[in-house]
This record gives structure tokens, sequence and C-alpha cells, in this order.
């Protein structure tokens, strides 16, 4: 592929980056030079090493586990950076057994206390860190 003057241009594809699918409409001669994620070796999010995972990328480009962009984007919808004590007050330990075992099927579950999600997500940077 040669690269021309900057007013000798021909639209060959769109292509756009979705953050938890990475690019789409991306060339296949452009798709070696594009990172892929790892593939997930575990059905499960905690108690797994880092590299079986499944990751997606961040608004800034980062790989980050796709579970805790999942955990992120919920904790901003339920208005949880709004929250008293949020990542210092401790949810019940029979909810956090009860939505730690939903995450590990891949589901972050609607209407959870703000607390219970802050602290699970705290506890998946231990277990990545």
């Amino acid at each position: 592929m040669e690269i021309g003057w900057p007013t000798d241009v021909q639209h060959v594809a769109h292509v756009t980056f979705d953050r938890f699918h990475g690019f789409l409409g991306l060339p296949v001669e452009f798709e070696p030079e594009v990172p892929r994620r790892a593939p997930s070796a575990s059905a499960s999010v905690f108690g797994v090493s880092t590299e079986s995972m499944q990751c997606s990328y961040d608004s800034r480009g980062n790989s980050v586990p796709t579970i805790l962009l999942m955990m992120q984007r919920r904790l901003y919808e339920q208005g949880g950076l709004r929250a008293e004590g949020i990542f210092r007050i401790n949810a019940e330990n029979s909810q956090e057994e009860l939505v730690r075992d939903q995450l590990n099927g891949g589901i972050v579950p609607e209407g959870i206390d703000v607390h219970c999600l802050a602290g699970l997500i705290k506890v998946s940077f231990f277990l990545l860190f």
C-alpha cells in the first residue's frame, strides 16, 4: 500500500472503535498490526490469572479486563460516585457473594448496591496486582 499526497485521498473503509469490542470494520490487511484481546480461558472473573481474562480497551486505549469496565459503567449509571463513603463502606457479605457469583458468569446485575459494587472493584484490583 502506498501513501500519497493529502489531496489525493480515496475512502476505502469506515472504521470505528468500540471500547468493548475494539476496532470494527478494519480492513484485513491492517488486522495483524492491531493488538488482539487475550482469549478467555476461564468464565470466572475472580481467582483467575490476568493473562486468561477477557480484556477490552478503555476510552484511553488501555487494555482492561472487560468485567472491570462493565462494573465501572454500572457504578457510574447508578450514581456511585456521588454516594457517601464510596470505596470505604463495605456491603453485606451475603450480597457480595451473590453478586460475585453473577459476575463470574459475566453478568453485572441490575440494582446492585453501589457500595457492594465498589467493594468488588477494589477486590478485583487486589487480585490483579
